[in-house]
């Protein structure tokens, strides 16, 4: 907690850049006030003192504290900071294991960014953090197309898992279809049933889409082939 001499110092401060309205990058009062008031755990004070601090500056210590510190500091931080100081600590925080400031910040992020972020923190092999809950469904399917095409066995498990546990696995063959992204296909086909991949035929002729109408329903005559020759194996 502050003491009565700090929290008065930090109250002067604020005192002075609200009556003169200041937002000065290089106003150190401000940047060693809201230092002060993290430190003592004034919320309150911090969130105000923000206000009028540089957003650069409010990045800086966000960053700096995000790894090592209670996650209600980085709430008031990420409030303040621009996309790509959350980008970054998002990223820090990951690699050190804190999921708790990992699901603060991922409330501050907008979908540009979160899709950044996952895919670095694809990169660098912290799949757990890549979820449906980060990055917005329809981008998933991207991620996953992109992990399928360079062979990454772990992320692909992973994603596939995710979207399954959202449904979007049908959305995701469909979006592959389209783009002639057969080794997409035949990894995703094994995952929805022949029902549905015989409405989505449908639907993909109803609108037009001819070429990847025909690519799921070559795979699906492919399907039902080697289905049969199971049987009659097994017979």
């Amino acid at each position: 907690m502050l003491s009565a001499f700090e929290k008065r110092s930090c109250e002067m401060i604020l005192d002075e850049v609200t009556s003169r309205n200041l937002h000065v990058p290089d106003f150190a009062g401000v940047k060693q006030a809201l230092n002060r008031a993290l430190k003592g755990n004034d919320f309150v004070m911090a969130r105000l003192l923000t206000e009028y601090c540089d957003r650069f500056v409010v990045g800086t210590l966000l960053n700096k504290y995000a790894t090592t510190t209670q996650v209600e500091i980085v709430r008031v931080l990420a409030e303040r900071s621009y996309q790509f100081d959350i980008a970054a600590a998002a990223f820090d925080v990951c690699m050190a294991g804190r999921e708790d400031v990992f699901s603060v910040l991922m409330e501050f992020m907008q979908e540009t960014t979160a899709l950044e972020v996952s895919v670095k923190l694809a990169k660098a092999g912290k799949v757990e953090f890549v979820t449906c809950e980060l990055i917005n469904q329809q981008k998933l399917d991207q991620l996953f197309a992109e992990a399928v095409a360079s062979g990454r066995t772990e992320l692909v498990k992973h994603l596939l898992d995710e979207m399954m546990s959202h449904g979007i696995q049908f959305y995701a063959l469909e979006k592959a279809a389209k783009a002639g992204q057969e080794n997409v296909v035949d990894f995703l086909r094994q995952w929805c049933g022949s029902a549905r991949v015989t409405t989505i035929i449908a639907d993909l002729r109803a609108a037009g889409e001819e070429e990847a109408a025909a690519l799921l329903d070559a795979k699906e005559l492919g399907w039902i082939v080697v289905g049969v020759g199971k049987l009659f194996k097994c017979g």
